[in-house]
C-alpha cells in the first residue's frame, strides 16, 4: 500500500524561503479556523483545506512553486477582493501569489482566507465569527444557510446522525441547498456537539496554539529558543528537545520531548517587540491538548517575564 502523502513531504522539498511561506500560510489558515482539516496531494503537489476527514469541500489550497506559493480560492466570485490580489479568470478557482512572509501577513490575504473558510459563496460578516476558537456564530450559520444550528442538528438527529460516520453526515445534508463546505462545517459542528469529535481534534491528532507579544528584541527571543542554555532557564521541560528545521530568525520546528511537534513563529513588531506564536501538533488526545494549551500559556508568560528581566 502506498504511504499517504504528507504536508511535511511537500514542505521539505522546497527552498527555505518557499518553505517558510508555505508553513506560515498553513498556520494562518489553522489560526483563523482551527476546525479546518488538510490533505496533501502527491500528484498535484499541493495541500487542500476543508472541514472534514474527506475534505469534500475544499475552499482553499496551497501550492508551492520555485519562488512563491499560490493560495488557491474556490468560488472566488463570492469573495470581496478590493486590493485585486486574486489572479486568473476562472469562475471556480483563482489564486493569490504569496512571494514573501510579508505577503502572508497582509490584512487583505487574511480577509480572503477568512471569507473563503466561512462561506465560499456568501461570506459571513467578520464581526459574527468567533475568531479565537474557530467556531462560527449561529447568526453567521443562519445568514449563510437560512437556518441556525438547532435546525440542522434536529435534521441530522432525525436521520440517525448520532450513529453515523462523518461522510454519512455530509451525505444527509445533501439536497438542502448547502455548498460542500457548509455541509462539511455543519457535520463537524454536529460531531462536536454530540461528542463524536473532540475539541482541537485534527486528522493527524490534536493541535493547540498560543501567542504572546513580548517587549524584547526579536533576535534575543530567537536566541532564547535556539540556545539550549538560555532555553533551559525559562523552559526547563524542553530537555531533549530536537530541532528539525530553522529559518532564522522567523521560524523553527521541534520534536517535543513529551510527544508531538512544536512549530515556532516570530513576528517582529519593530526593533524591541516581537509576537511569539507556538503551534503544538500531533498530540495524542483531548486531555493532552487541553493540558498543553494551558501549559503553553504559562510557558510563554514565563518567557515574557524572563525576557523583561536582566536575563537577556
Amino acid at each position: 500500500m502506498t504511504e499517504p502523502y504528507t504536508f511535511e513531504e511537500l514542505a521539505e522539498n522546497q527552498t527555505d524561503a518557499v518553505q517558510g511561506i508555505l508553513r506560515r500560510a498553513r498556520a494562518l489558515i489553522r489560526e483563523l479556523v482551527p476546525a479546518a482539516e488538510e490533505r496533501a496531494h502527491r500528484g498535484w503537489k499541493n495541500v487542500v483545506f476543508g472541514t472534514g476527514p474527506g475534505v469534500v469541500g475544499q475552499p482553499l489550497a496551497l501550492a508551492p512553486y520555485r519562488a512563491h506559493v499560490n493560495l488557491y480560492v474556490e468560488a472566488p466570485e463570492g469573495i470581496a477582493d478590493p486590493a485585486g490580489l486574486l489572479e486568473g479568470t476562472g469562475k471556480r478557482m483563482r489564486h493569490v501569489k504569496l512571494r514573501s512572509l510579508a505577503d502572508v501577513e497582509r490584512p487583505e490575504v487574511r480577509a480572503i482566507i477568512a471569507a473563503a473558510l466561512v462561506s465560499p459563496r456568501a461570506p459571513a460578516p467578520a464581526a459574527s465569527r468567533r475568531a479565537t476558537s474557530g467556531e462560527i456564530s449561529d447568526a453567521a450559520v443562519r445568514e449563510a444557510t437560512g437556518h441556525d444550528r438547532a435546525h440542522w442538528f434536529a435534521l441530522l438527529d432525525a436521520a440517525g446522525g448520532a450513529g453515523s460516520t462523518h461522510s454519512a453526515l455530509v451525505a444527509m445534508l445533501d439536497g438542502h441547498g448547502l455548498s460542500g463546505w457548509w455541509r462539511q462545517m455543519l457535520a463537524v459542528s454536529y460531531e462536536q456537539a454530540r461528542g463524536l469529535r473532540a475539541k482541537h481534534q485534527k486528522s493527524d491528532g490534536f493541535a493547540v496554539s498560543g501567542s504572546k507579544t513580548i517587549a524584547a528584541p526579536p533576535a534575543a527571543i530567537w536566541a532564547a529558543w535556539m540556545d539550549a542554555e538560555r532555553r533551559d532557564q525559562w523552559l526547563p521541560e524542553s530537555a531533549g528537545l530536537r530541532i528539525r528545521t530553522a529559518i532564522e530568525p522567523r521560524q523553527a520546528r521541534f520534536d517535543w520531548p513529551a510527544g508531538g511537534r512544536v512549530i515556532l513563529y516570530l513576528y517582529p513588531k519593530g526593533e524591541d517587540r516581537v509576537q511569539v506564536t507556538v503551534q503544538h501538533e500531533q498530540l495524542a488526545d483531548a486531555e493532552s491538548a487541553a493540558r498543553e494549551k494551558e501549559a503553553w500559556r504559562q510557558r510563554l508568560d514565563k518567557l515574557r517575564l524572563w525576557a523583561v528581566s536582566d536575563e537577556l
